[in-house]
């Protein structure tokens, strides 16, 4: 109890550190859209309760959360590569600890969605999502050379750690499934 006074305390007396970041425009946005009804984002976007209220104010979003935001939630256990898709993003953090910490839970929260990474988080377009990754993991998203889809992406460097490859074509401008991978992203019609 002792230990999370103090901790509440850090978040509440530092500056608005996140003031010149864009994490908090894009937190909001995915809020925002959540509460619309218009991403995969769960209420909390896949935080605990206290990682969410200290994220919020550490930011110094305005916004009230969607009612219901301190119901206890389910994460998606169902993704047997949440832990690894958690350690690659924050092998490449480029922000702070903590930070990291929150944004790589919502992406990889996120990637459990049916539709495209940027439209599941709720953001309004895939340079959102872009430039969320750059900021947050910028030598993971430098890799994407190629503009791959960034759910794909993320995936294909699991299954490259591994050692695995996820096509039998060379490369991937010879690969009959290439326009799936990097074509034009636009949501899902719901």
């Amino acid at each position: 109890m002792y230990s999370m006074v103090i901790s509440d305390l850090f978040y509440l007396t530092q500056p608005a550190l996140g003031l010149g970041s864009p994490n908090p425009g894009f937190v909001s946005q995915m809020l925002e859209s959540q509460r619309q009804g218009r991403s995969a984002m769960p209420l909390r976007l896949g935080l605990a309760k206290t990682a969410f209220v200290r994220m919020i104010r550490y930011y110094r979003l305005e916004k009230k959360p969607a009612p219901g935001w301190d119901i206890p939630q389910q994460h998606p256990s169902f993704m047997p590569e949440r832990n690894d898709l958690l350690h690659l993003l924050h092998d490449h953090r480029t922000v702070p600890h903590h930070e990291a910490q929150w944004m790589a839970t919502i992406v990889v929260t996120a990637c459990s969605g049916s539709d495209h990474l940027w439209s599941d988080l709720g953001l309004r377009h895939r340079d959102d999502l872009s430039r969320l990754l750059l900021h947050n993991f910028r030598t993971l998203a430098q890799r994407n050379t190629g503009d791959m889809k960034w759910k794909k992406f993320l995936y294909r460097q699991l299954w490259e750690q591994e050692g695995f490859s996820l096509c039998a074509a060379p490369s991937c401008h010879v690969c009959p499934d290439c326009p799936p991978c990097f074509g034009l992203e636009h949501p899902v019609a719901q």
